[in-house]
């Protein structure tokens, strides 16, 4: 499995390809700034999106802002290389 990432602001977002199931997995988190809210959820962040596609024109990715669907495509070249 090959993972590229890259952040932004309180959000990170994570491309995992599958090379033997030839499948993509895009999963964002969010930082979490509250004490409060850390301490009901006993972690420091929270996943936001996690889909499975294999490929972008996948109809699945069409639920996803363009500015998500350009961090894909970004991610999608690191992972190629």
């Amino acid at each position: 499995m090959k993972t590229n990432s890259f952040r932004k602001g309180n959000f990170t977002y994570y491309l995992n390809y599958d090379e033997n199931e030839n499948c993509y997995s895009f999963v964002v988190y969010v930082k979490i700034r509250s004490s409060k809210r850390k301490t009901e959820l006993k972690s420091t962040r929270a996943k936001d999106i996690d889909i499975s596609f294999h490929h972008v024109d996948d109809p699945v990715l069409k639920t996803l802002s363009d500015e998500n669907i350009k961090i894909i495509k970004s991610l999608i070249m690191g992972v190629e290389k």
